[in-house]
């Protein structure tokens, strides 16, 4: 609630410093990884912009192929994925603000064994004003945030029925990343791809 921040691991464009005279963590900003976030942002909201003048709308997917194609490097892996650069637009830190309690362990009982779980709850995170400058505007991360809640998939209704029962049992044997449905054009039949941009 003071703003310092609490988290274990620092995201993309920042880095955690020691307090002065106090205890505690806070952010500094990474010049050159910094804008690398402002670039993702820029895309995200406002697009590429075109031969024409016109702008074309990137989503997570486009974004992480750009940035391993100029050779931008994340802060963990060798490769941008589209659910790294999704995570990113989400995270509040880069508007300033601290969030916790976003990611909580519950504990159940499976098959007679405690089981540990982390859930992710947006909606019983708490916010606060961070001690951290922040790297994007507070307009420019609200409209990220309307686009993405626009563009998510729901689940599967109850009334559904699932159309990929490997889902989450198939991986790649060339990567090892999850492999998700792909239902197929007019002229092709379903099957399955792997969810790594990187990965053919």
């Amino acid at each position: 609630k003071e703003g310092k921040y609490i988290g274990g691991s620092t995201a993309y464009g920042y880095e955690k410093v020691k307090l002065k005279n106090d205890k505690g963590y806070t952010l500094d900003i990474v010049p050159d990884e910094a804008s690398i976030v402002k670039l993702i942002f820029d895309w995200y909201v406002n697009g590429e912009l075109q031969p024409d003048g016109s702008h074309k709308p990137l989503g997570t997917y486009s974004i992480a192929r750009k940035l391993n194609d100029l050779g931008v490097k994340p802060k963990c892996g060798d490769t941008w994925q589209p659910s790294r650069v999704r995570d990113m637009i989400k995270n509040p830190v880069y508007a300033g603000k601290i969030r916790w309690a976003y990611r909580k362990y519950v504990k159940s009982m499976e098959n007679g064994a405690i089981s540990v779980h982390r859930q992710t709850n947006e909606t019983k995170a708490y916010h606060s004003d961070g001690m951290h400058p922040p790297i994007i505007d507070e307009f420019t991360f609200a409209r990220a945030q309307d686009i993405m809640n626009n563009r998510v998939h729901k689940p599967v209704p109850s009334r559904h029925r699932l159309t990929n029962p490997l889902a989450g049992l198939v991986y790649c044997s060339k990567c090892g990343r999850s492999m998700t449905r792909n239902a197929g054009k007019k002229h092709s039949s379903p099957c399955l791809v792997c969810l790594n941009v990187e990965c053919d």
